[in-house]
């Protein structure tokens, strides 16, 4: 059976056609496929009413960095911030993990979507992949968050899958750009990276997916092709009776195999239930590829979601609200007593007086459009509007509140939550931000600004990071503090929307 990638935020002809063949079993989304909370429970019934069987809708929403869905969901943080609150209360950070899994998949069903492939239980070891989506780099640390996620996640309705094994931490390479070899022997294995999976499968897992490394101690080829892995490993000796999901084919990882047929014939042939094609150049000749072979479509029945609340539901339901809370102020608090102190108050007074002194000077006996970007702005706007008028410069208030994608979505077009009420026609605007870091979000208002009819358009902001991925074209007119190119927060910057208020600008702990 095959998992298919769909190419934008509503389905085409040709995708119609796909979901009616028998080989399908449902449809990865990711970003790309995302624009509002309604738009994907709308792309998710669509696909439904398109295919003539269940369909497995899934995403890969594990927070942090490796979360599809974002405008309208919570913004969970990755599971390092939860796996570095064990040494301190391992009950507390446990229970920490559980509401984390209870908030996505909640608001993951909500949107008609049925699993996240979720929790990663690879060990944080330093792959450049997995990084900060481990829990810890302690095999016994992992094994109580993964049975804690799996808990977590059974509670609203949601199927669980361990990823990706045999483990996939400790090597430094990312397979989807290269290839992965660990060169350890299976004993090894066993007593560390082996050590969560058996707790989620203790747990009551329902799915495994594999990993495109290759252990050759133990087997030629990657995980995912290899019968001993799958048929022997995890079937066998962890008694794995759930789903087992090949990792997607278009990385390039599991190029080893040779082409797209071959691929899907490598996995299926070792043991894998389901091929994830996560790209939809790849579909058709995938497709091709399975006509004639027997496939159990009903194995993924189990995994379909259950007992969803759907989005009213889900926001009146006071246990989504004191849990999101209670998980992002904890996280929070951890971030802010970690933290290295970058900018003080008295600093960033000082950094924005010299803003109004130079704003100031150039707007003398005008009244500029004096336009806040939300939410971060408003700490520095606040301060710089009264700066003004303490220099006797008079602004029109105003605000904005505006997104750009980039990445997988195409056209890295501005996604408006709320546009300005004051006509910009003929008008000086002076946008005021609390940080530029590369410029895209600002790059988009400036433009839009000018295309409303604004005469002249300027940005002012509290602070520019240093690096070498800022656009161009994109630079403030009124700049008050060079930042390090570092997860920075305060004084209008968050961490997971907590921490705005801090009167000070502090980096997390590299």
């Amino acid at each position: 059976m095959l998992l298919i990638g769909v190419a934008g935020t509503e389905l085409t002809a040709q995708e119609r056609d796909w979901l009616q063949h028998d080989a399908v079993a449902g449809v990865v989304l990711f970003k790309r496929n995302f624009a509002s909370r309604q738009q994907v429970t709308e792309l998710s019934a669509a696909i439904r009413a398109a295919a003539p069987r269940p369909q497995l809708i899934c995403v890969d929403q594990e927070g942090g960095r490796v979360q599809r869905f974002r405008e309208g969901f919570s913004e969970l943080p990755p599971l390092q911030d939860i796996g570095v609150q064990y040494a301190k209360d391992p009950d507390a950070a446990l229970a920490l993990a559980e509401q984390h899994a209870w908030l996505m998949a909640s608001e993951v069903r909500a949107s008609g979507v049925d699993l996240s492939f979720a929790p990663v239980v690879d060990l944080g070891r330093g792959n450049r992949a997995i990084g900060n989506r481990a829990f810890s780099e302690d095999p016994q640390v992992v094994a109580a968050f993964t049975a804690a996620y799996v808990r977590g996640m059974h509670a609203v309705g949601m199927a669980a899958t361990l990823k990706h094994f045999p483990g996939h931490g400790t090597v430094l390479e990312d397979t989807h750009v290269d290839t992965a070899i660990d060169p350890r022997a299976l004993d090894e294995l066993r007593a560390q990276d082996l050590v969560p999976f058996a707790a989620g499968i203790a747990a009551g897992a329902d799915a495994v997916m594999m990993a495109h490394v290759i252990y050759p101690q133990v087997a030629p080829e990657p995980a995912g092709y290899s019968p001993r892995w799958i048929q022997q490993i995890l079937r066998d000796e962890l008694g794995f009776r759930g789903v087992v999901f090949s990792d997607d084919i278009g990385m390039a990882a599991s190029h080893s195999a040779g082409g797209v047929p071959a691929r899907v014939h490598a996995h299926l042939d070792a043991g894998c239930d389901v091929v994830l094609v996560c790209h939809p150049e790849l579909v058709d000749e995938a497709l091709h590829a399975v006509q004639g072979r027997s496939l159990n479509t009903a194995a993924l029945l189990g995994l379909l979601g259950r007992g969803a609340l759907g989005w009213d539901g889900l926001l009146a339901d006071a246990r989504h609200g004191d849990t999101q809370s209670r998980l992002l102020q904890t996280l929070g608090r951890t971030a802010l007593a970690q933290a290295d102190l970058l900018v003080d108050r008295p600093t960033i007074d000082k950094a924005i007086a010299g803003i109004a002194d130079a704003i100031a000077r150039d707007y003398q006996g005008e009244v500029p459009l004096f336009l806040s970007i939300m939410h971060g702005a408003l700490p520095f706007a606040g301060q710089l509007a009264l700066e003004l008028g303490a220099r006797g410069q008079d602004v029109q208030f105003d605000y904005l509140h505006a997104t750009r994608y980039r990445g997988e979505t195409t056209g890295g077009d501005l996604v408006w939550k709320h546009k300005p009420a004051t006509a910009l026609f003929g008008r000086r605007v002076l946008l005021v931000d609390d940080i530029l870091d590369e410029g895209y979000t600002l790059q988009g208002v400036r433009t839009w600004c000018l295309e409303q009819g604004a005469t002249d358009v300027r940005i002012a902001a509290m602070t520019v990071k240093k690096h070498d991925r800022a656009l161009p074209d994109v630079t403030a007119d009124y700049a008050g503090i060079e930042l390090p190119d570092r997860y920075v927060f305060g004084f209008g910057m968050d961490v997971n929307e907590t921490l705005r208020c801090v009167p000070a600008i502090y980096a997390m702990k590299e």
